[in-house]
């Protein structure tokens, strides 16, 4: 040890002596030097003079020389000898760092440490040789000198960086002048260099130079200009090989940290010595910005299509921070979109209001993020005003004779549905504090009476404005604010009286329950208004308004008439619109008194209307009133909150409701009526927002009563009770069937599943078991997010297996997961469905997206699964008859008691049961009937199934007789088989129809005869199903079932001819009164029908019959379906997203394109094809689905779907061809355009069209967005020709006149491109991406040379990103790479805004591409990206130059914060 410290000891003697001799010598050279400049006289000579000079300026030079002579060589020896005896060289560095803090340290210490640390660096690879020269063998074991540790550059660069002060000029230059040196000494030292070091350096330099004076002095300035050299060095290898260590934006990255935050993109605090410097750093950060974040890749939000990195602020990722600033430019100047335009898009697309506060709390400062709320949501109010009244007369006075009691209105009504929405959404806001009502009526007077400067955002005065005002005034919280305004200065009340117009209540397009509403207000505060006999006075601008007051009391008189008659069923029905205007404004008058009278009528107080039954004689409801959908549309949104409020409290708390008066409960009245359910959805549906949290409440209860059903099935407490069970039927059937369009668009449709998961699983009950069931594959039906399939995936549930017992509902949630596509963690999710490996023909895996396909098909593979499924022998069946003697039951010959306990006992059990229904089979088709007389012993065998089993017991049944029938074709007939299964299904009711059809089709195998047999039979040979059919559609049920009152009637006549059982009684039963068997055992209590039949429950499974048959090529009988079934598809909940879905899933298949299946004309009947089955909804559309008017042979033709599919079977296929040519298309993508602008408000062009909340696809962008995929899908042109034409648009290579594309259009087609097949589309416009990046002349050519650092003012200083200066000119040089070559002059254009390109006439085929790439990869999932970075990697050789490399950056820059997010999906893409 003490030899050791010995050794370490004398280095640090050495190095001191060696310091005092070199100083001293310098001492003394300095004095000798200064006495003769000192006495040196101004009478010396010139020259005398000059050399004197020289010796001050010589010092003041900081020259540094590095020493490489024996002395520092020695010293280095004797460094690496006591680092070898201490062990570490880390101890001896830091010694010698230390001798540099002396204050000041002199030029020649600085200088001999420098020396020895270059020594170091230098000579340690001869460092073995020193020590083998000092008598040590390191090649030994043995050996006590071992090398020691290798000191490096990075390590003394870090060590003496720390020394860097500016104020010691000394320090400052000798150590930049030693780093500058070294990495010209070594130039591969630049490689070794870590960026982070670097970076700290260059950041260290910039505070050190930002700390000084303004003024500076020689010295300081020199100090300056080394720092630059050095900044400049780590950059881009000035004068060290020309190869930095550090990028750009490493540094960019750092300069808020030194500076602070920069003011319109510039940094304000900067020493004017720096400033050019981070001048140039700013536009290159801002040019980098441009690239990371252009402003035509930031597009709006579209609400139930969006990606989840559209709700995200890119500037709180944290590789986004340095942008943030130009990011805010960007959004200012109108190029990005601004939070308020987000929250401007949600609501005109009508999003759920949960989407909306998600929205907000997406905004880290939740004020800013409700200030942009704000804004956005009296954008809309102003747009939605301004657009009524550009399509009202209010200028002309009405001058048809009318009373004072005659209620006015205009002859169209159609614009209120968009002032009801704006009601409901006020509503919404205000009752979840988002606004306050006296913010509210602040901003409307200001709208109304601008302050200065704001004048362009005025609106006329309307009365509108005080309508929405006076739907807040029932608000509690809201009325305490207006009472305490009227009893002290009234400020408020006069805001609302200078809203009033009194025009409008005189014009020719004057409406009541607009114009009354600021009297309606006077009236509903009457109470609290001060000195009220004199308003009048007070306000003389009341006076017109008050005029009409009388009016109110005869109002107030007729509806009394309304409230004596409540008794009467059809008081509500059937009003005129003048009657449902004064009930409206009665709302408007008090606070309940009309929700109070509806209720009543829906539910009165006394049996005095008759009772019904809904489908069985024990589900009995109380006939109460009918009331009308327009009526409810119109009341006041308080009102439509009490009557909800009254019907869930009395008939859907689910505890103990219904709740009736006592002589009404005596008659056992124990259902909810169906009109009050019809009330229900009405008014939810007119009042979404406001009405949402009574949605989620009931799908709470709904998920507790979920829970309990499990914890009855196991025997524990508590129990699902009678009353809860009737409850939950009635929610499953009216969330099925009435809810199902409000739920599709909810945020909780990804999670819907969760509340019934249970259910699925463990409800006995077998009536709402099925209604479970259905409303299952409603739920996976209504799914188009990748939020549903990460929902199945979550952790904390206790359910491990979604569908244990259900291999019906395993196999649809497949085809949903192929449907959604980008399925996330698939391995976990497909073992978490099912317990069992589902077994997929290859056609049908075919179809199915990858990974999904993928991993489907090697899961059969591991599992070594066969063709077959559960296969039966005849040793099984023999077996399985033996059981209690069922064999006799060919014999007609009843079994004894003791057999049936013990055929009751073994089929108890779960591995016994799935033979049983083979069993059955086997014996009706031996005796060629089953005997109804068989069928008490069955049944009770049957009740002891499961009913979440029956659907995979089913299908094992169905696998059994098709296996029999190939396997002995001289057995029963297929004509008897089938009729057998008639009975089962039909006549008995033991199998469910759709059970049967979903079996047929479940796409386990290949095409099968005999299966596609048995499927024409079910179908279109026999009666039974097609009868149904045939009576269901004679019955007129309305496909807008909103608009339909006696919907149960027309059920009910439909049950009372075909009847359906649910507990096998179907053999005992005549009807649902007459039992013509006792049954043993009794009959559990029968759940209310109220919507739900066969029709109603097939309606999911044709839709998977109808891919299966596409997928398996059986055209004949798919025309056959389509023409039979395709009118049943007007009931279809959402047909148009079907058919969509439909065209978009199978679009690579022969038999879709097939021009039968596209017409289904059969022998002149008029045809259903896929576009019939669409066309109602489509139809419903503001546009229809093909608008526009063509041309030909001077034959104008309206463009629908069915005139050109009918003209494409009829052979004119040129014909049809040249109408659907590049016009054809451009005119899709422009219609589609002009539907995505919030400002139009997207009012209802034709009172055809339904109201625009009851429509399958409310979002009027999301509807156009479907449309418009039909338009292109269902074309006969093939997919490449499409992506040609779509090219020849954006590229506007076609020689059409009008070349200009506009961005919004630009923006559709990126939009609608992401919402095609991915294979026929997205592959061709990719591989154009790639072509046009190695073959475009423009991107082949060189940018402008450029330097980093200049010394002179340059013109490059400007950025043509400055919107002031490059719409002027876009010429102005792009500075990135250097180069030689000559200057591209189309360099700018490619990389600028399109819109300034289409403005200044600069549009060239790579900025367009760019432009629509940016669109297309802003809507579409990251698979599409990754499609896109597989194409990219095939360029290789093809790029050349740095304008190539720049296209490839602004290509993937706006979605790289994406492709960190995910991360391993990109490699292994790339990989």
């Amino acid at each position: 040890m003490s030899i050791n410290t010995d050794l370490a000891t004398e280095f640090k003697t050495s190095l001191l002596n060696a310091l005092q001799s070199r100083e001293k010598s310098e001492q003394d050279l300095f004095q000798s030097q200064s006495s003769e400049v000192t006495f040196a006289g101004i009478f010396d000579s010139p020259s005398k003079r000059s050399k004197n000079d020289k010796i001050i300026e010589k010092k003041d030079d900081f020259e540094l020389v590095l020493d490489t002579s024996d002395d520092i060589t020695k010293l280095v020896q004797e460094f690496f000898k006591a680092s070898l005896a201490v062990g570490n060289t880390g101890e001896l560095v830091n010694y010698i760092i230390s001798l540099l803090t002396i204050d000041p340290p002199t030029w020649e210490r600085i200088t001999l440490i420098l020396s020895i640390f270059n020594g170091l660096i230098t000579d340690t690879p001869t460092t073995f040789g020193l020590l083998l020269a000092l008598g040590g063998d390191i090649s030994q074991q043995s050996s006590t000198l071992q090398p020691v540790m290798h000191i490096t550059i990075p390590q003394i660069f870090k060590d003496i960086a720390a020394l860097l002060d500016i104020s010691c000029t000394e320090l400052w230059m000798g150590v930049l002048s030693f780093m500058h040196t070294i990495l010209q000494q070594n130039l591969r030292a630049m490689v070794d260099i870590p960026p982070d070091l670097a970076t700290e350096i260059i950041k260290n330099i910039l505070r050190q130079i930002d700390g000084l004076p303004q003024f500076l002095d020689k010295q300081k300035y020199k100090c300056v200009e080394k720092g630059r050299q050095m900044i400049e060095t780590f950059l881009i290898g000035k004068d060290c090989g020309g190869t930095g260590c550090v990028s750009h934006f490493q540094v960019i990255e750092q300069l808020q940290i030194i500076y602070g935050i920069p003011v319109l993109g510039r940094f304000i605090h900067v020493h004017w010595s720096m400033e050019q410097f981070v001048n140039e750093l700013c536009q290159r950060r801002k040019r980098l910005a441009f690239l990371m974040i252009p402003p035509d890749a930031s597009w709006p939000l579209i609400s139930q299509h969006s990606r989840p990195h559209e709700y995200i602020d890119i500037t709180h990722l944290p590789i986004y921070q340095a942008f943030s600033c130009d990011y805010e430019q960007f959004i200012d100047e109108g190029h990005a979109t601004k939070f308020s335009s987000r929250f401007r898009d949600l609501l005109f697309q009508r999003t759920s209001i949960e989407e909306f506060k998600a929205m907000i709390k997406s905004i880290k400062q939740s004020t800013q993020g409700m200030e942009h709320m704000r804004t956005a949501f009296f954008d809309k109010v102003h747009n939605v005003i301004m657009s009524i009244q550009s399509q009202s007369n209010f200028e002309e006075p009405r001058i048809d004779q009318h009373s004072n009691e005659d209620i006015l209105f205009p002859e169209n009504l159609d614009f209120w549905e968009l002032i009801i929405e704006l009601g409901d959404q006020l509503f919404g806001l205000v009752a979840t504090e988002c606004l306050k009502y006296e913010d509210v009526l602040s901003k409307f007077y200001y709208m109304v009476h601008p302050k200065h400067g704001e004048h362009h955002k005025a609106i006329p005065k309307d009365n509108t404005l005080i309508w929405l005002l006076i739907q807040l005034f029932y608000m509690d919280k809201v009325g305490t604010v207006i009472s305490e305004d009227l009893k002290s200065d009234e400020r408020l009340f006069k805001m609302l009286i200078q809203l009033y117009n009194e025009q409008q209540i005189r014009s020719r397009d004057s409406f009541y329950l607009r114009d009354l509403a600021l009297p309606c207000a006077v009236t509903a505060q009457q109470g609290n208004l001060r000195e009220a006999s004199n308003i009048k006075y007070r306000y003389p601008q009341l006076g017109a308004a008050l005029h009409y007051s009388q009016l109110f009391h005869h109002l107030k008189k007729d509806f009394e008439k309304y409230k004596a008659n409540v008794h009467k069923h059809d008081l509500f029905r059937n009003l005129t619109i003048q009657e449902m205007i004064k009930i409206s404004i009665a709302s408007q008058i008090s606070k309940n008194a009309v929700a109070d009278t509806l209720f009543n009528c829906l539910v009165p107080a006394r049996l005095e209307f008759e009772s019904g039954k809904l489908g069985f004689p024990d589900a009995k409801f109380l006939k109460g009133g009918i009331i009308e959908y327009k009526l409810l549309d119109l009341i006041n949104v308080t009102n439509k909150h009490r009557l909800i409020e009254l019907i869930y409290k009395m008939s859907l708390d689910g505890d103990n409701a219904p709740k009736y008066p006592k002589d009404v409960a005596e008659h056992k009245i124990t259902c909810v009526s169906p009109y009050v359910l019809d009330v229900l959805y009405k008014t939810v549906y007119s009042a979404p927002w406001s009405l949402e949290p009574l949605v989620k409440e009931i799908l709470e209860k709904l998920k507790h009563f979920d829970k309990v059903s499990k914890i009855s099935a196991e025997g524990g407490t508590p129990q699902l009770t009678e009353i809860a069970l009737r409850w939950k039927h009635t929610i499953l059937q009216i969330l099925c069937h009435r809810f199902h369009r409000f739920l599709k668009r909810s945020a909780k449709a990804p999670d819907l599943l969760h509340y019934i998961k249970y259910s699925v699983s463990h409800l006995g009950h077998r009536q709402t078991y099925r209604d479970a069931e259905l409303f299952a594959l409603h739920i996976m039906m209504m799914q188009t997010d990748v939020k549903f399939i990460k929902s199945l995936s979550d952790p904390n549930r206790d359910k491990q297996i979604w569908f244990p017992e259900s291999e019906l509902l395993a196999r649809y949630m497949i085809y949903t997961m192929a449907r959604v596509g980008d399925v996330p963690d698939i391995i976990n999710v497909i073992l978490e469905i099912y317990p069992h490996p589902i077994q997929w023909s290859d056609t049908t895996l075919s179809f199915f997206p990858e990974p999904l396909r993928s991993q489907l098909a090697a899961q059969q593979m591991t599992m070594g699964m066969t063709v077959s499924s559960i296969s039966f022998t005849d040793k099984d069946m023999n077996s399985a008859l033996q059981v209690g003697n069922l064999f006799k039951l060919f014999m007609d010959q009843a079994l004894n008691s003791e057999d049936e306990t013990t055929l009751q006992e073994h089929y108890s059990k779960l591995e016994n049961q799935p033979i049983f229904l083979c069993s059955l089979w086997k014996i009706g088709c031996g005796r060629k009937i089953l005997n109804p007389d068989m069928m008490s012993t069955l049944r009770k065998v049957l009740l002891q199934f499961p009913p979440s089993r029956m659907a995979t017991y089913t299908m094992t049944l169905i696998d059994f007789i098709i296996e029999m029938i190939e396997r002995d074709p001289n057995g029963s007939p297929v004509e008897v088989c089938c009729k057998m299964l008639d009975e089962l299904i039909w006549k008995y009711q033991i199998l469910a129809f759709e059970h049967v059809l979903f079996a047929l089709v479940k796409g386990h195998s290949e095409v099968n005869a005999t299966a596609i047999g048995i499927l024409d039979y079910l179908l279109f040979k026999s009666e039974e199903f097609s009868g149904r059919v045939k009576y269901f559609i004679s019955l007129k049920f309305c496909h807008r079932y909103w608009t339909e009152d006696n919907h149960h009637d027309k059920l009910t006549n439909y049950l009372e001819k075909y009847p359906e059982y649910f507990q096998y009684e179907a053999f005992a039963m005549d009807g649902y009164e007459t039992v013509n068997k006792s049954l043993d055992p009794p009959l559990v209590t029968n759940m209310p029908i109220y919507y739900t039949t066969v029709i109603r429950r097939s309606l999911p499974i044709l839709d998977i019959v109808i891919g299966r048959l596409i997928e398996f090529g059986q055209q004949e009988m798919l025309a056959k379906l389509l023409d039979k079934y395709g009118p049943l598809y007007r009931y279809h909940q959402t047909p148009l997203a079907f058919v969509r879905d439909l065209l978009h899933y199978y679009y690579s298949a022969p038999a879709l394109r097939d021009q039968s299946i596209s017409t289904s004309s059969a022998k002149g009947k008029r045809p259903f094809g896929l576009s019939s089955i669409s066309k109602t909804n489509i139809l419903e559309s503001p546009n229809g689905l093909f608008p526009w008017q063509y041309s030909y042979n001077e034959l104008v033709i309206s463009l629908k779907v069915e005139d050109y599919l009918l003209q494409y079977g009829s052979g004119n296929d040129g014909f049809l061809v040249e109408l659907f040519d590049i016009t054809y298309f451009e005119k899709v993508f422009r219609k589609l355009a002009d539907l995505m602008s919030p400002d139009t408000c997207a009012p209802k062009t034709d009172a055809k069209f339904p109201e625009r909340h009851f429509r399958e696809i409310p979002n009027p962008v999301v509807q156009a967005l479907h449309i418009a995929c039909i338009e292109v899908l269902a074309t006969p042109i093939p997919s490449d020709q499409i992506v040609k034409d779509t090219l020849d648009i954006i590229t506007s290579m076609n020689g059409r006149k009008n070349m200009s594309v506009h961005p919004m259009v630009m923006h559709a087609m990126g939009l609608l491109y992401s919402f095609l097949p991915t294979e026929d589309f997205l592959y061709q416009i990719f591989d154009k991406v790639v072509l046009i990046i190695t073959t475009d002349p423009h991107l082949k050519e060189f940018s402008q040379p450029f330097n980093l650092i200049q010394r002179e003012q340059s013109q490059s200083s400007l950025s043509y990103l400055d919107h002031a200066s490059y719409q002027s000119d876009p010429l102005q040089p792009w500075p990135f790479l250097p180069s030689t070559r000559a200057f591209s002059a189309m360099f700018p254009y490619i990389f600028n805004e399109y819109a300034s390109n289409l403005h200044n006439f600069g549009t060239n085929v790579a900025n367009s591409l760019l432009t629509f790439i940016h669109s297309l990869l802003h809507y579409s999932n990251i698979d599409d990206i990754q499609i896109l970075l597989t194409k990219l990697l095939t360029v290789g050789d093809g790029i050349n130059t740095d304008v190539q490399i720049l296209y490839l950056c602004a290509l993937i820059g706006p979605v790289i914060h994406r492709l960190l997010e995910n991360r391993i999906l990109v490699l292994t893409s790339v990989n």
